[in-house]
């Protein structure tokens, strides 16, 4: 797998990580995988991902996570990293 060309930059916010379809995109490049589990949406990084992702880019997450309510945490099930919020009324699940 080729390293990640995302830049991801700690002024960003997580809607507009998703808005640009940053973190689709790195779950399409299979960087990350996004699902719902009970009333919570995770972003869990991959295994074999940690490392073209970078730290400088987890670090990012960390911080733009933290900001906006995301909790850094582990995979319920695969206890990978991973940042979760609850599910938004109305959200599709």
């Amino acid at each position: 797998m080729s390293g990640v060309s995302v830049r991801i930059t700690e002024d960003m916010s997580m809607d507009e990580l998703c808005k640009k379809g940053v973190l689709d995109e790195l779950c399409k490049k299979g960087v990350l995988d996004k699902e719902t589990i009970g009333n919570k949406v995770y972003y869990t990084v991959k295994p074999r991902s940690v490392m073209p992702l970078g730290p400088e880019n987890i670090a990012a997450i960390d911080r733009i996570a933290e900001r906006e309510g995301y909790v850094r945490t582990r995979h319920p099930i695969n206890r990978r990293i991973a940042w979760a919020r609850p599910v938004k009324p109305g959200e599709a699940v």
